[in-house]
């Protein structure tokens, strides 16, 4: 499988957002035509993705890791956000490998803290504050923001849901405020949406540290706690 992933990645995660949200390349004529056949066919082939995406999130050092977290951030995007491709929806494919698609999306937390915990500047989205790196601003809005635009938990029967949980709290332990934000903003959807007991204990269980942010993240989480979360 490895070789599919050297074939197919670069279409996710080459774009570092210098020119948006998209993975559509200045470049010639027969390499652009070779860039869109191979992203149409992990659009449209749910078990070929599936391969990509589960061997490279379960082995981040040796697939992931030669790509900047900025061009992860924005690969996360790519996937799992609707208004930009429709590969995320290969979790809600009953008719793919199910064991496969839980421990990709287990994998998912290591690559969310992979890319966010040491370089998002710790500062809350919540209450618009803004990175001092303007170069960071994918970072923190990717923290703060993937669970509002990801197709997932939404898609999923509840093992997908359980599992996307899973990384929300995988995430709710970061030292890094903003990575803990970006969790809760997760959970509390999740409370308003389906109302799991789990979902207030891994809330109660968040890393709120001990910086100048926790007395405004402790806010946010009992905000969580009863899904009333912006």
């Amino acid at each position: 499988m490895g070789h599919f992933c050297e074939k197919y990645l670069p279409i996710i995660f080459d774009n570092d957002g210098s020119r948006g949200t998209n993975q559509f390349f200045e470049t010639d004529y027969n390499e652009a035509t070779s860039i869109l056949k191979r992203e149409a066919e992990l659009e449209e082939n749910s078990k070929l993705a599936l391969e990509v995406l589960h061997t490279s999130f379960m082995n981040i050092d040796k697939y992931l890791s030669k790509y900047s977290i900025y061009q992860l951030a924005n690969g996360l995007e790519y996937i799992f956000n609707p208004s930009f491709g429709n590969i995320g929806f290969l979790f809600e494919n009953r008719g793919l490998n199910q064991k496969k698609q839980i421990e990709t999306l287990d994998a998912l937390g290591d690559l969310m803290l992979y890319i966010h915990e040491e370089k998002a500047e710790p500062v809350l989205g919540h209450l618009d504050q803004k990175p001092k790196n303007k170069q960071n601003n994918i970072l923190n809005y990717s923290c703060y923001m993937f669970w509002e635009t990801a197709c997932i938990p939404h898609i999923c029967d509840r093992e997908g849901i359980d599992a996307c949980l899973r990384v929300m709290a995988k995430c709710a332990q970061s030292h890094n405020v903003a990575v803990v934000e970006g969790a809760l903003h997760g959970l509390g959807h999740a409370q308003s949406a389906y109302g799991y007991p789990i979902i207030q204990e891994y809330i109660q269980k968040a890393n709120f540290g001990n910086s100048s942010l926790s007395s405004a993240l402790r806010r946010y989480a009992e905000a969580a706690k009863t899904g009333s979360i912006l």
